[in-house]
Parts: C-alpha cells; sequence; structure tokens
C-alpha cells in the first residue's frame, strides 16, 4: 500500500516538473524571442508608399501592413497558416462582392412584369384603351362648359339695378367710418393684451438678470478651483520626489531606446524648412536617431528654400524584446517616488 502511494506521489511530481518546465520555457520564450520590425517608406512627387512587417517567433506569427496613394491600405495578420485579419476582404482589394450576370431583379418594376401572366398583360392593355377613349370623348362637352353661356352666344342679365352717385357716396363714407372704428378696437385690444403681459415679460427680464448674474458667480467659483488646482500642482511639481521621479524615467527611457532602436536603415532622406533653425534641429535629431554603426542613411538637409521640402527612400530593422518592457515597469513598480506622486495626486 505504501509503494502503490509513493509510486502516485512520484507521478504527480514529475507531471508537475513537466508543466513547470513547459510553462518556463514559454515564459522565457515569450519575454526573450525578440519581435522584429521592418518599415520601408518611399516619398516623392509622383509615388508615395509605405510598409510595415511585424514578425514573432520566426514569421511564425506575422503582421503586414501597406498604405500608398493609389491602392489605399491593406492590412494582413496571420498565425502559422490561419489568417487572422485581412482588410480589404475581396481578393480584388475593393472588399466589395461581385454581382452574379444574368441573376433577376428580386423587387422592383422589372419583377411585376416578370410575375405578370400573358392574359392579365393583355387585360391591362384593353382597360387602359378603353378608359384613355372615354376621356377623349369627355373632353369636348367639358370645354364647352368651361366657356359658359356668353362663350356659347346666351345673352346674360345684370344681378340688379345700378346704384346712384348719391348712394354711392353713401355707402363709402359708411365703410370708412367702419373700417375707423375696427381699427380702434384691434388697437385696443392690442393695448389690453400688452398691458396683461407686461408684469409676466417683467418677471422673465428678471430672471434672465438673476441668471446671469448667477452665471458669473459659478464662472467665479470655478476659477478659484481652478487656481486652487494649479497650485496644487504647482506644489507637488516642486517637491523633490517629483524631480528623482522625472530623473528616473529619463533613465528607463534612454534604456529602453538603446535596446528597441534601429539596429539597421538604409536609404537617403532630403528635407528642408522655410526656417532653417527648424531644418538645423530636425537634422540633429535624425543623426541621433540613426546613430548606429549599421546606418548607412545620407541626410541631405536644404537650408535654402522657402517651402517645405520631404522626399526621399527609407528601410529601417529593428527588434524588440518583451524582457526590457517587463524590467522597466518592475522597476518603476518598486519606485518609492512613484507611489509617492501618485498618493499625493490621489489627495486632492
Amino acid at each position: 500500500m505504501l509503494h502503490i502511494l509513493l509510486v502516485i506521489l512520484k507521478t504527480a511530481g514529475i507531471i508537475l516538473g513537466v508543466v513547470l518546465l513547459l510553462a518556463a520555457v514559454l515564459i522565457g520564450a515569450v519575454l526573450l524571442v525578440p519581435l522584429r520590425y521592418r518599415i520601408e517608406g518611399r516619398c516623392g512627387p509622383k509615388e508615395k508608399d509605405a510598409a510595415l512587417s511585424v514578425t514573432w517567433f520566426g514569421r511564425l506569427i506575422r503582421v503586414q501592413a501597406r498604405a500608398s496613394a493609389e491602392k489605399g491600405v491593406a492590412v494582413e495578420a496571420r498565425a502559422a497558416w490561419i489568417t487572422l485579419l485581412r482588410f480589404p476582404k475581396g481578393k480584388d482589394g475593393s472588399g466589395r462582392k461581385k454581382k452574379i450576370a444574368g441573376r433577376p431583379p428580386k423587387s422592383g418594376a422589372a419583377a411585376k412584369k416578370r410575375r405578370e401572366k400573358p392574359g392579365e398583360k393583355a387585360a391591362h392593355r384593353t382597360g387602359a384603351v378603353d378608359a384613355e377613349r372615354e376621356i377623349r370623348a369627355e373632353h369636348p362637352a367639358r370645354r364647352e362648359e368651361a366657356k359658359g353661356p356668353a362663350a356659347q352666344g346666351v345673352p346674360t342679365r345684370s344681378a340688379g339695378p345700378e346704384k346712384t352717385e348719391n348712394e354711392v357716396r353713401a355707402d363709402s363714407g359708411e365703410g370708412r367710418i367702419r373700417g375707423l372704428l375696427t381699427a380702434l378696437w384691434e388697437k385696443g385690444k392690442a393695448l389690453f393684451h400688452f398691458l396683461a403681459a407686461l408684469p409676466e415679460k417683467i418677471r422673465q427680464c428678471r430672471e434672465r438678470v438673476l441668471g446671469f448674474f448667477r452665471k458669473l458667480k459659478e464662472i467665479g467659483s470655478r476659477w478659484r478651483k481652478l487656481r486652487e488646482k494649479i497650485s496644487w500642482y504647482l506644489e507637488i511639481w516642486k517637491e523633490e520626489e517629483t524631480w528623482r521621479l522625472l530623473k528616473a524615467g529619463m533613465e528607463h527611457l534612454r534604456y529602453l531606446w538603446r535596446h528597441y532602436r534601429p539596429r539597421r536603415s538604409e536609404g537617403f532622406l532630403r528635407f528642408g524648412f522655410p526656417d532653417p533653425s527648424v531644418t538645423g534641429q530636425a537634422a540633429g535629431v535624425l543623426y541621433l536617431i540613426f546613430s548606429n554603426p549599421g546606418n548607412t542613411i545620407t541626410l541631405c538637409p536644404e537650408f535654402s528654400t522657402d517651402v517645405i521640402i520631404g522626399e526621399g527612400e527609407l528601410m529601417i530593422k529593428g527588434r524588440i524584446r518583451l524582457i526590457h518592457l517587463v524590467r522597466t515597469g518592475f522597476s518603476l513598480f518598486r519606485n518609492q517616488d512613484l507611489r509617492h506622486f501618485l498618493r499625493r495626486i490621489r489627495e486632492k
């Protein structure tokens, strides 16, 4: 019984050791196997395109992206023989499904015509012809009715006897008096409505004035809070722990740049700005970036130009190992100055 128990424990220990060994190998491979990148670009008066290729585990995982002024953007991601992402989806680069020639339409007037039978078509045509004939037959009678009795030669009578000149003057005087009274009545009604609505308008004006002063008060309170926050952050900025944290952050950035900068670069760059000082600063930054021994890039700064110039060809290769990111993150996690800085930020 004891022997069987020892054999079981031995087997479980072997399996556990194999699992731990495989996990360690996998973690080591993820951290130590480099992720290689390659960037290519071409910029000129006639052609502008760029390409990016990222591979991992010896092209087992591969991401490719290409952009050009003529063909647009294309992206593809593959894991071994499996395509994880492809944009655009169509093989012709349009991403749209092709239409099949000869397929009948599914809806619309053409589909209705296809569904109609020959007998129904003839009946529709006969009914349309009969209706058109009836409309043509009715047109002459309607025209005669529209002309009226005067057009047809029938004498017409006046509506009544004509009024005298005195009657017309009396009617015009009464109309003027009636019009004046109506206008006075309307103006009186308008004045009454205006006086009735005046207290409400005064109240609205008062509310608007009070609302304006309330907004001014809110703006003042917000400005005071903003000034307090600015003074708080300035106080944090002047602390010794913050400056030590900034110095440590710059050291970590230099460490990452030393390991992740391009290992090989080829091509040439011709650039220039209207301001010669800006051209000189850009040249200094580019010389600093491509200062590794594998650099074969020719830089041609143009100091005497009135327009912005940027053209050339470029190929950059490099690699990234995750172990350096893990090391940097672990160092920042243990940094006491970073913890103090975060605690001070949360206090406000």
